[in-house]
């Protein structure tokens, strides 16, 4: 029995202590636990050197997180920097959950990363995925004693996959925008791609569409084609043994000088330059 307030039979929490500047590079879980909770589980700190993740299997949580407050439930996930002041307490009497901390690697950046783009509530729809990951951490933790590259390993694959939700569903503008993207990626060559074949694509002014890709992807689409054009040039130059102008031509530049000036514009080298790197 854990002696903390609201926290009822059957719970239980891990501890593993790795010997300090030992195995810095990996991820680590500290803490870790299952937990069942009732109306009265609550918990605050102001500091701590760790990130958490919590996953509600049942019932529903209450958070204050960065002067914001949010409230998770059923196949939410819960990410938070705990070096930053968090507060949360049980909504019901029948919550579950499995929780861990960790630290290592680039634990800070990366749940901040996910913070940003994802929020602190992630709403995961009982993704298996997710879910097994959680699982397997904590069940790895259980042994006392986890083999610390196995476990790196899982809780990077769980914070991949956090990535992955689909939870912030996108507007219409951004998703015309995206598909436009895509387009240009995969048919860089095209000589249709002028600013108006893909607004007319996205379904937007010619204007309003220069804006909002510039937004959404900080690049201007002809950035962004230039960009998908020299990726595809340095594909074919270290694959192929085709000729400058040939790849100039298969990948939509005016001429061989055009491609070879904005090949050293974005590389700092010629294309032969380039190639020879990979000989």
């Amino acid at each position: 029995m854990i002696n903390e307030p609201g926290i009822v039979k059957d719970s239980v929490s891990y501890y593993h202590e790795a010997i300090s500047g030992e195995y810095d590079y990996l991820y680590r879980v500290p803490f870790s636990g299952i937990y069942h909770c009732n109306k009265d589980y609550y918990f605050a700190r102001q500091y701590h050197d760790v990130c958490q993740i919590m996953l509600i299997e049942k019932g529903k949580m209450y958070i204050d997180y960065r002067a914001q407050a949010f409230t998770a439930q059923e196949g939410d996930v819960i990410v938070m920097d705990c070096r930053q002041p968090h507060f949360y307490r049980s909504l019901s009497d029948d919550l579950r959950m499995r929780w861990l901390h960790y630290n290592g690697s680039s634990s800070f950046q990366y749940t901040n990363m996910l913070i940003e783009h994802f929020g602190v509530i992630i709403h995961t729809m009982h993704d298996k995925t997710i879910e097994e990951n959680c699982y397997s951490i904590i069940a790895m933790a259980a042994s006392k004693h986890p083999n610390p590259y196995d476990m790196s390993a899982r809780i990077g694959k769980l914070l991949a996959s956090l990535t992955h939700t689909s939870q912030i569903p996108i507007s219409e503008v951004e998703a015309g925008v995206q598909m436009t993207a895509d387009f240009m990626l995969d048919n860089y060559a095209d000589e249709r791609l002028t600013i108006e074949f893909l607004a007319d694509m996205a379904k937007l002014s010619p204007s309003y569409y220069q804006r909002k890709f510039k937004e959404y992807q900080s690049l201007t689409p002809h950035q962004y084609l230039l960009l998908a054009k020299i990726r595809a040039a340095k594909s074919l130059l270290t694959t192929t043994s085709r000729s400058i102008e040939q790849i100039s031509e298969d990948c939509g530049f005016y001429s061989p000088s055009h491609f070879i000036q904005a090949f050293k514009k974005s590389t700092e080298l010629t294309p032969v330059q380039f190639r020879r790197l990979w000989i």
